[in-house]
């Protein structure tokens, strides 16, 4: 298999809509979806060949159809330009934790109740995990945007056609990576060329001011992993291994019926091995999954997905070759893999617990304003206004842990708080600090000490 890797920055904010919220409002995935992807490169090689119908073009059905090609999810850059991946259904938290935290793998082992009492799950839905086993979060950044309905006629809303209705939609500003994976040199450089074009618009409301993109793609040399630290050598009977989704997966069962779960009797198939689940180490979130096919008009079918970040744990009956390892890895599991469904990681995650830095939501770059511009204000007053607000949380929590000793008369209570009206006018502080050291510390107790 041959990697391109492509970046996608956004110009304009970004409509990958998905499966849920309001009926009268569209919310965006926090991705760019593999489909959304191909879709764009599809319209690009109509524009450049003049064919009837793509399913009978045999450059095209190698290109986008027949699986010899497949594309991956975009997913957030971070600062050092590395794809980040969903991150593991297993990954818990001490409640309360602050933002510099240690999560904990529970798929490999459950820790003592000193260390983790009351476990939520890490919830921002991407991260990356440097050599160190260090992992950042991250989570894209979404803009919410008003629209009113207006009459195609008369260009405004009226009294039949005004409905209210918002876009929660990917902002602009943000970069994604993600893959290309094809079968032969002809076929990468066909995609290449795709990609070389300039500019491009995908997902919704292209009319509107939505989805125009950047994109870059190269291809890389060399053998490529999707994951990191993915151990590849034969699985013994008896050895226990997990996978992780990278992507959501469209799996059936047994009976041809959608499923949200990846059983044994699916992962055997392609293995050619006998697997027994371990429950109590397997971690799985399912949703919906739909799409539409712009060739018929018309919605695709929903049905249930094993989502990305779900961790499953089995037991080898009899020995798994590297071969079928790397088959599996390879081509991913279950349907729609051409369109990024399906991906696989092996032992992605050999670490009990994870220290986690700072988590980062989205990645911007910095805006820079025109000291002439009439914006600069109005940006100054902004950014004062939520500092101002950031140091009254800080302060508000500091107070909150603190405790005065001694018996503290009503008057004196009465006095400080007339004192602290005045400050808060003048700014001058200098005759509250007088009237406290003039307080005698019996009763105005100004020993501090903080609660427990």
């Amino acid at each position: 298999m041959i990697s391109i890797r492509f970046e996608i920055r956004l110009k304009e904010p970004l409509l990958a809509t998905a499966v849920e919220g309001d009926p009268n409002s569209s919310v965006s995935l926090p991705y760019i979806p593999g489909s959304l992807i191909r879709g764009a490169l599809v319209s690009r090689y109509l524009r450049s060949h003049s064919t009837a119908d793509l399913a009978t073009d045999p450059q095209a059905r190698r290109l986008f159809f027949n699986g010899e090609t497949c594309f991956l999810n975009g997913y957030p850059a971070d600062d050092g330009d590395k794809r980040a991946l969903p991150t593991p259904a297993s990954w818990y938290k001490e409640k309360g934790s602050g933002d510099e935290f240690t999560a904990y793998d529970l798929s490999l082992e459950k820790p003592d109740e000193e260390a983790i009492s009351h476990p939520v799950q890490v919830a921002k839905p991407f991260c990356t995990l440097d050599d160190d086993g260090v992992a950042t979060l991250y989570e894209p950044r979404k803009q919410i945007t008003i629209h009113t309905q207006r009459d195609r006629v008369l260009g405004r809303a009226t009294e039949g056609s005004g409905a209210i209705f918002q876009y929660e939609a990917l902002a602009a500003g943000q970069t994604f990576i993600g893959f290309v994976l094809c079968s032969g040199d002809e076929t990468a450089n066909a995609v290449v060329q795709l990609f070389q074009e300039g500019d491009i618009f995908m997902g919704g409301s292209r009319s509107a001011g939505y989805g125009m993109v950047e994109i870059k793609a190269q291809t890389l040399k060399g053998k490529w992993r999707e994951a990191p630290n993915q151990e590849m050598e034969t699985i013994q009977a008896g050895d226990i291994f997990s996978l992780t989704l990278l992507s959501n997966a469209i799996l059936r069962d047994g009976n041809g019926h959608y499923t949200g779960f990846l059983t044994p009797e699916i992962l055997q198939t392609g293995l050619g091995v006998s697997l027994t689940l371990l429950d109590d180490y397997t971690f799985s979130h399912s949703g919906i999954v739909g799409g539409f096919n712009r060739k018929w008009g018309l919605p695709l079918p929903q049905v249930p997905v094993a989502r990305a970040g779900s961790i499953y744990t089995f037991c080898a009956e009899s020995d798994i070759p590297v071969d079928k390892l790397q088959s599996l890895l390879d081509n991913g599991i279950g349907e729609r893999r051409a369109e990024g469904f399906g991906r696989v990681a092996l032992h992605w995650n050999q670490s009990e617990s994870v220290d986690v830095r700072d988590p980062v939501r989205g990645h911007l770059p910095p805006v820079k304003l025109d000291e002439s511009s009439k914006s600069v204000p109005l940006a100054r007053r902004m950014a004062n206004h939520i500092l101002r607000l950031d140091l009254d949380a800080q302060l508000t929590a500091r107070v909150n842990k603190l405790r005065l000793k001694g018996d503290i008369k009503n008057n004196q209570l009465s006095t400080i708080r007339i004192l602290v009206r005045g400050a808060r006018l003048s700014g001058d502080v200098q005759p509250i600090l007088d009237r406290l050291k003039g307080m005698k510390v019996e009763n105005a107790g100004r020993d501090r000490v903080p609660r427990d």
